[in-house]
């Protein structure tokens, strides 16, 4: 496809860029927020996912106000910032020969975007789009959403470089390749699937050790479909039915393949794990002699506990180090057992003492 080119629309349209910019500025946008370090423009015409200029947004209402002055000539046609859904549309090199024709592009945004979810694209039927190039279209859009969830960015920039044509597929696909070795959890944090969050992604990934494997047990029948997603520590029925239905979406089939076939990592290290910390929940302070706080969580969630990051009454047990500060005081003030690292150690090996 003849994708690395500025649309011809655009190019004879640039001295209109500030009045369209002034009459994209509606209703909506009244009251948002704009970062002042994230106000320029890019001006380079074949940039990288990483050179996009809308990372650090502080809402979507704030992601698409910028957007929409960086892209005059997009028409945001409709927008509820409230309901999470947008319409816009614009001129692209979609057509038969790579003419430029209209594009009509629907966006639904999850809750969790753009921290951990992709947004939903939904591309309209028009007359100078064939069916072909629009699925092949909105399967790449997918393809950046996921790259972007991924590394919890917004995505809305990225997608209407590649739509009008300023940003290539081959500098899209040169982002991708660099970005291969993210990782199971990140691939699946990415994939947008409902109630997986962060450390749900990476206890999947440690339990199954591959995709192919979670899509295997996510694709059983229901019973036995939730018998084996429900044997990853925290892991309850719920999440479970949203793994199941996410693997039963052909759409999202079709997604796992294409990020395979990019070479993204399917894969993760297995961990092995016991319960013999289950139920518990740690919190981590201070220096330990031996042990990184970061070996020391993956030895506790190993053995079925749960690391926290602030003292509570929930808490079962504070693993002090050197320098330990408040959550010791906290800790002793709630009356939480206190464990230095061979403490902890012992009780991984033996676990707690029985009552």
């Amino acid at each position: 496809m003849g994708m690395g080119f500025m649309t011809s629309a655009i190019g004879k349209k640039r001295d209109q860029a500030d009045e369209a910019s002034k009459r994209s500025a509606s209703d909506w946008m009244k009251g948002v927020q704009i970062e002042p370090d994230l106000s320029s423009p890019t001006t380079s015409t074949d940039v990288t996912l990483s050179d996009s200029t809308v990372w650090n947004v502080e809402s979507l209402g704030t992601e698409l106000s910028l957007v929409s002055q960086k892209f005059p000539l997009v028409d945001f046609e409709s927008v509820n910032v409230a309901a999470r859904k947008c319409t816009l549309s614009l001129s692209g090199p979609w057509g038969q020969h790579d003419d430029t024709v209209f594009v009509r592009l629907h966006l639904v945004f999850p809750d969790l975007y753009p921290e951990a979810k992709l947004p939903l694209f939904e591309l309209e039927e028009t007359s100078g789009v064939s069916s072909e190039r629009r699925r092949d279209m909105a399967r790449f859009l997918g393809r950046i959403g996921a790259l972007h969830a991924r590394k919890g960015r917004p995505c809305v920039e990225a997608c209407l470089r590649y739509l009008v044509g300023e940003k290539t597929a081959d500098a899209l696909l040169a982002e991708i390749e660099r970005s291969k070795e993210a990782g199971l959890a990140r691939v699946l944090l990415g994939l947008g699937i409902r109630f997986v969050g962060e450390r749900t992604a990476q206890l999947l990934a440690a339990h199954f050790g591959s995709m192919e494997e979670l899509e295997k047990a996510a694709s059983k029948n229901m019973e036995k479909a939730s018998e084996a997603l429900e044997a990853v520590t925290e892991v309850g029925p719920k999440v479970a039915q949203a793994i199941v239905e996410f693997f039963a979406v052909e759409k999202n089939k079709d997604l796992v393949r294409d990020l395979t076939a990019l070479g993204l990592t399917m894969t993760a290290e297995k961990r092995v794990t016991t319960s013999t910390l289950e139920g518990l929940t740690f919190v981590l302070t201070g220096t330990l002699p031996n042990l990184t706080r970061e070996l020391a969580k993956e030895k506790i969630e190993s053995a079925g506990g749960r690391v926290s990051g602030s003292v509570s009454k929930k808490t079962n047990y504070l693993v002090a180090g050197e320098e330990a500060g408040s959550k010791l005081e906290k800790a002793n003030s709630l009356g939480v057992a206190v464990l230095d690292e061979v403490g902890l150690l012992e009780l991984l090996e033996t676990g707690p003492a029985k009552d």
